[in-house]
């Protein structure tokens, strides 16, 4: 009885406390989408959100056969709205994109040339980071 009680706080103490408050947990566990969806929940409705999903991954047919990886930043703002508010596009549709004012372009992954593109295409924009989510705002 008493092994199974060490085998037990051993195992609590490599997975609750060790593992959980490594840092680089968070970046296996898609930390960055959390953010992501968290920032496009904070936005009112008259911004016109856009994601470019810039991860690879299986196509989800909703919405628009997405690659999997935009489902976690999908079933945030899902949660929050009952609705998808924002628009999932691939990084080679950014000249698809039309732009209302104000918008943000959010990639899922921080790439510089990518934002050359989104600069190229939407001079009157800028790039910001709010709280560890770098987008490209257009006001």
């Amino acid at each position: 009885m008493l092994f199974l009680y060490f085998l037990t706080s051993s195992q609590f103490q490599k997975y609750f406390i060790n593992w959980a408050n490594n840092s680089e947990t968070e970046g296996a566990f898609s930390y960055d989408y959390l953010k992501i969806g968290n920032y496009l929940n904070s936005l009112s409705d008259n911004v016109q959100k856009i994601i470019v999903v810039n991860a690879s991954g299986v196509s989800v047919p909703y919405p628009d056969g997405v690659p999997m990886p935009a489902q976690s930043i999908i079933f945030i703002e899902n949660a929050e709205y009952g609705r998808i508010r924002s628009f999932y596009i691939l990084e080679e549709d950014l000249d698809k994109i039309s732009i209302e004012e104000p918008s943000v372009i959010i990639p899922m992954h921080y790439n510089e040339g990518l934002f050359e593109k989104i600069t190229t295409l939407f001079p009157q924009g800028i790039i910001i980071n709010e709280n560890g989510v770098i987008t490209y705002a257009i006001q």
